[in-house]
């Protein structure tokens, strides 16, 4: 996605806008940088993260180092 999205809109009777359509490979980034390509568990596990970050809890995390 290079910062625009390219959109077609569908308006009602009005002229209001009702949807948007947009081309598959920006909805597949948007899904992913907004996680709902995410399991339950995934989703659970990223919350309980996002938690441990916001107290300050470093301990619930492994150095990138150990990765290695």
């Amino acid at each position: 996605m290079n910062g625009m999205i390219e959109r077609k809109f569908i308006v009602n009777s009005a002229g209001e806008p009702e949807q948007v359509i947009i081309s598959w490979a920006d909805y597949v980034e948007i899904a992913e940088a907004l996680g709902w390509d995410l399991s339950g568990d995934e989703q659970s596990q990223l919350a309980e993260a996002m938690k441990d970050s916001l107290a300050g809890n470093g301990e619930a995390f492994i150095a990138i180092e150990e990765l290695e």
